[in-house]
Order: structure tokens, then C-alpha cells, then sequence
């Protein structure tokens, strides 16, 4: 049996024969959940630089994990394919495989023509704003990380705390755009070992979720965001011709409470009393900052009297 590209693979095909390289593995956890997990996928790449998503069942998992490492070549059959998602696309493909417990994987020594290491599909900046609640496919991006805002929790829907990290990066253009990290992947992303870095760090970030706020463009992170920290990827030569002194060190944001109380934000402060607040529509004004100096006159305790707090510290939400 002859090998089959990537590109010529179509929806509901078996009985075909693979040589690519894993070149990422990620472990989704089920969306709310700590402990349960969504099976494992798998972005593929050979030789002519085409990427296609492989998926593992749950039930599966435990045959084919153990057969698999990022980073290696292999030859790959007894799979089928199936259309790719609608949404929420990791790679631009018609398709998607799956893998089970029949799927055989024979590891190859590095071979000829080369198989890249990774595969990004980079957006450039300048067309993030193409990319507004677009959810047909995920948004990857490549920078030189400036700033990270540390691993804090926040409430999410009124309903669950997420562990929460904003990373700054900006590319050769120095125009910049902000990243928040949430849950695992923010819990897992090490910020102190960046910072301790004394050399200019450059990161690419697969998987992403391209929202506006305030204005401004911000990307967020799905359940199939990984960071891949100084990438071996032709932009990364450009990059380092940019930034190649110390002088570009990862600097350490204040905390979102902290940023919240400056002077600075106060001042620009939309300042309203209470009776002003009272006929505010919340759903024009909901991302305008707005400061009530106000004195509390006496509390309303017939049914109990609460604030939205942390569980741990008691701290208001």
C-alpha cells in the first residue's frame, strides 16, 4: 500500500497509510469538569506541510496514548476519517482521523524530505480584527512575550471561579495584543520560569478565541490551546534579529484588583451617585468604568445579609 498526503485525504475513507509527524498532543478536560477528560487529539504534518486533526475516543485513549509521543514520524494505518467540525476547526481541513484500538503506529528515524516540526497556521495582526466572534476555525499567533499579568482566579458566569493568566506579546511591528490564559492552561503556563529568563522569550499560541473588549482586541484561550515557547519556525530568525538584547525581559503585570484601584483608573472613572445608578441601563453601560462614593446607612436583614465571595479568603467577587 502506497502512502496517501494529507492533502488528498477526504471524509470517511479507511484503509489508507500514513508517514507524518505528531507534531502536538494535547489532553482536553471536559469544559467545567477537573477531573474528566474528552479523549486525545492530535495535529498531524508530512512532508508537503499539510496539518490534519486526529482524534482518540475516551475509551480509547489508554490504547493509543501509550503509542505516541509529539515530536516523532511514524507510519500510521487502520484508521478512518470523518468529516472535520463545523467549528471550532483546529487546521483548515475538509477532514479529521480517528484513531482507536486497531490503529497501528510504526515509529520512523528521521527521514527525507523533511517533515517540519510544527505547523502553525499565524494570523497576522493587522487581520485579528478579521477574526471578531469567528468560530468556524481557531486563530493562532506568534510574538515576543513583553508582559504577564500572574495566575489569579475569576468568577465566570456567576457560577464557577477559573484560574485566569493575560500574557502580552507584540511582534516585529512592535504593535501588540493581549492573551488571557484560562484554566488548565492558564494554571499550567510557567510564568515565574519566563520571567526569571534573562534572554528575549518569543511564543507561538495555537487554538485561539479572537473577542473585542473596551475596544481593543483580545484572544483567548479554547481547550486546545497550547504555547510553544521559542519554536523552531522560519519567523523565529526575524524575531531574534529584532530582539536581541536583555533589554526585552518579560515584565510582571499587577494583579486584575490591583490595576483596578490606581489613580489613574479611578481619575478616568465615569462618576455617578447612587440615584444615577439606579436608572442606569447595565446593558449599554456594562464595560464603562464607573465610581459611586456612597455611605452605607443601615442593612437590609430580614432575609440574611451576604456578599459573592471566595470560599477560601472570603474576599469579594
Amino acid at each position: 500500500m502506497s502512502f496517501t498526503y494529507i492533502r488528498d485525504l477526504q471524509p470517511f475513507q479507511f484503509n489508507k497509510k500514513l508517514k507524518v509527524r505528531i507534531c502536538r498532543i494535547w489532553r482536553p478536560k471536559l469544559i467545567g469538569s477537573t477531573d474528566q477528560f474528552g479523549g486525545l487529539q492530535c495535529i498531524l504534518v508530512d512532508q508537503k506541510t499539510d496539518a490534519i486533526q486526529a482524534s482518540v475516543k475516551e475509551i480509547d485513549y489508554d490504547f493509543v496514548a501509550p503509542k505516541i509521543k509529539p515530536g516523532s514520524i511514524y507510519e500510521i494505518t487502520h484508521f478512518y476519517t470523518g468529516r472535520n467540525k463545523p467549528s471550532h476547526k483546529i487546521v483548515p481541513h475538509v477532514a479529521q482521523l480517528f484513531f482507536n484500538e486497531r490503529t497501528t503506529f510504526k515509529e520512523l528515524p528521521t527521514i527525507q524530505p523533511h517533515i517540519p516540526r510544527h505547523r502553525f497556521y499565524l494570523v497576522d495582526y493587522t487581520q485579528l480584527s478579521t477574526r471578531i466572534d469567528k468560530i468556524d476555525i481557531l486563530t493562532y499567533v506568534f510574538g515576543h512575550i513583553t508582559a504577564i499579568q500572574p495566575l489569579e482566579q475569576k468568577m465566570v458566569g456567576n457560577e464557577r471561579l477559573e484560574d485566569k493568566c493575560e500574557v502580552c506579546i507584540e511582534n516585529i511591528r512592535k504593535e501588540d495584543v493581549r492573551i488571557t490564559l484560562w484554566g488548565n492552561t492558564a494554571k499550567t503556563f510557567d510564568a515565574q520560569a519566563l520571567q526569571q529568563s534573562t534572554s528575549p522569550i518569543f511564543a507561538a499560541f495555537t487554538s485561539l478565541k479572537v473577542k473585542q473588549f473596551q475596544g481593543k482586541i483580545v484572544l483567548n484561550s479554547s481547550v486546545s490551546t497550547l504555547i510553544f515557547i521559542n519554536p523552531d519556525i522560519p519567523e523565529l530568525a526575524a524575531y531574534k534579529t529584532i530582539f536581541n538584547d536583555s533589554t526585552h525581559a518579560v515584565k510582571m503585570l499587577p494583579s486584575s484588583t490591583t490595576q483596578l484601584m490606581t489613580p489613574q483608573y479611578l481619575e478616568a472613572a465615569k462618576k455617578l451617585s447612587v440615584q444615577e445608578l439606579n436608572v442606569l441601563d447595565p446593558e449599554t453601560h456594562k464595560d464603562t468604568p464607573i465610581l459611586c462614593r456612597a455611605a452605607i446607612t443601615r442593612f437590609d436583614i430580614r432575609n440574611g445579609w451576604w456578599y459573592k465571595a471566595c470560599p477560601s479568603c472570603f474576599k469579594q467577587l
